[in-house]
């Protein structure tokens, strides 16, 4: 994700270093053997969707032969994350990583089921959010429940982008009464108010190491120890020019907690989302 982020601005370098680093995994078929089983297929996705933003920035350096290589070792990670465990992780944050990564590899090969992978889910997550914008297979996490809105959050950010890059505005679009800017704002109003939650938190399903749903856990607002910050996928947001309650609430809280941990790294928006997007 460093690496990415300084080749993108020109370091020849670290886009040496990052080409290097990336033929020596598909050499060695890294991750080939993950095992089958979710939550080892969540740390797959997490680490192929930067991977592929890297092969992205990479392209245009790579001989025919390089670029081949990088391809021929990603494409059947990418196809092997889009696998379905008959359980609740099919339809939740990993499916929406899930998606995100499809959508983003399919925009980079394009390929276009790929791409529509990310685009239904998009459409399905608002049609499935009640009206207040809460996520229901998210807020009953107990003291989580805001964790993962936040992490929903960042993938419906990345289909977003991708698509943007297609000509369409998925920020914008609205199913029955909800669009991203309602499910941005219960996540707004539970971190300023973490009461709201509470309603749908007090089911405490797999809540973490807090039991009690009353203390959410707002982690997500620091960076953590090792560098990323898990509200980077705010960035892109901040630089539209969009109408709205949210988008102000959001360029508010962006300056008065976040902005001074920039540069803002985060594998669920692929990487360097301050160095991406940042201004």
């Amino acid at each position: 994700m460093v690496l990415t982020g300084r080749a993108l601005a020109g370091d020849a370098a670290s886009e040496a270093s990052l080409r290097d680093l990336l033929l020596a995994w598909a050499k060695a078929k890294a991750f080939a053997d993950t095992e089958v089983e979710h939550d080892a297929y969540y740390a797959l996705k997490r680490v192929l969707l930067p991977t592929v933003v890297a092969f992205s920035v990479l392209q245009r350096g790579l001989d025919e032969g390089q670029n081949r290589v990088l391809a021929d070792w990603i494409d059947p990670l990418v196809r092997k994350a889009d696998r379905a465990f008959d359980g609740a992780v099919d339809r939740n944050n990993h499916r929406y990583l899930a998606d995100s990564l499809l959508m983003t590899w399919g925009a980079v090969i394009k390929d276009e089921a790929l791409y529509a992978k990310g685009d239904e889910r998009y459409r399905a997550i608002l049609a499935e959010a009640r009206t207040d914008g809460s996520l229901a297979l998210e807020t009953r996490r107990g003291a989580r429940s805001l964790w993962y809105m936040r992490q929903s959050l960042a993938s419906l950010t990345v289909m977003a982008e991708v698509a943007a890059t297609h000509g369409t505005n998925l920020y914008d679009l609205r199913v029955g009464e909800v669009n991203f800017d309602r499910i941005a704002s219960y996540l707004l109003n539970g971190i300023a108010e973490p009461n709201v939650v509470m309603a749908y938190a007090s089911e405490n399903y797999i809540p973490g190491g807090e039991t009690d749903a009353r203390r959410q856990d707002l982690g997500f607002m620091t960076k953590r120890s090792h560098g990323r910050h898990y509200m980077a996928w705010i960035e892109p947001l901040i630089t539209r020019d969009r109408a709205g309650l949210a988008t102000k609430r959001l360029k508010a809280l962006f300056v008065r907690n976040i902005r001074q941990d920039r540069p803002l790294i985060d594998e669920f928006v692929g990487g360097n989302a301050t160095c991406f997007w940042g201004r």
